[in-house]
């Protein structure tokens, strides 16, 4: 008894063990393809937050860009009047400070064209990252689609099932055939019969 049980115990491990490489695969394939299906609303998160930060960005280039429009105003109106200045009174100090103001006021033209290049620049990308999210939510919609579609079918697929055969042994034929015997049989046995049955005459 205890060597029937030690062998059923070792038969039970050996099937555990056999069970355990299926369990990992369907485990594995599963787990791809949960992944595979959050793959576009994952990349719709992140392209969201990649949106959002460019909208601040060029709110931020905007702001800045008001601010050297008027500094750019500023310093064209102040060096207008230091040139009218110099030219009624010429002096070294006018001289110096319309310098001074002709460079506060290329400095700020200079400004204004990096952050307009800037400005430009984001534009462009969050063009490119909305038509990525645009992309990416179609694809997600045509992948629902197919999962519905797909649920469908197999729905169908197991209300519809073959109708099982009628199976015909042979063996029950054999016996059948057995049993009722041909003519031609029942003819051979009369005739072997009624030749036993004549006399012998010597």
């Amino acid at each position: 008894m205890a060597r029937k049980k030690a062998k059923k115990i070792t038969n039970t491990k050996k099937t555990a063990v056999k069970s355990q490489p299926k369990k990992a695969a369907n485990h594995l394939a599963n787990t791809l393809e949960k992944d595979f299906r959050d793959i576009p609303a994952k990349l719709i998160a992140q392209l969201r937050k990649e949106v959002a930060t460019l909208a601040q960005q060029e709110k931020k280039l905007k702001v800045e860009l008001k601010k050297a429009d008027a500094q750019k105003k500023a310093s064209k109106t102040k060096h207008a009047a230091l040139t009218l200045k110099a030219k009624k009174k010429p002096s070294a100090t006018s001289k110096k400070l319309m310098n001074l103001a002709k460079m506060t006021h290329d400095k700020t033209l200079k400004t204004i064209q990096d952050l307009t290049k800037q400005l430009d620049q984001i534009k462009a990308e969050t063009k490119t990252v909305a038509t990525k999210q645009a992309k990416f939510a179609a694809i997600a919609t045509q992948l629902n689609q197919f999962e519905k579609q797909w649920a469908l079918k197999a729905k169908k697929a197991t209300k519809i099932a073959p109708k099982a055969r009628k199976k015909t042994t042979r063996k029950q034929k054999t016996a059948s055939d057995a049993a009722t015997p041909s003519h031609e049989n029942a003819s051979f046995n009369l005739s072997a019969s009624s030749e036993t049955s004549e006399p012998v005459t010597e």
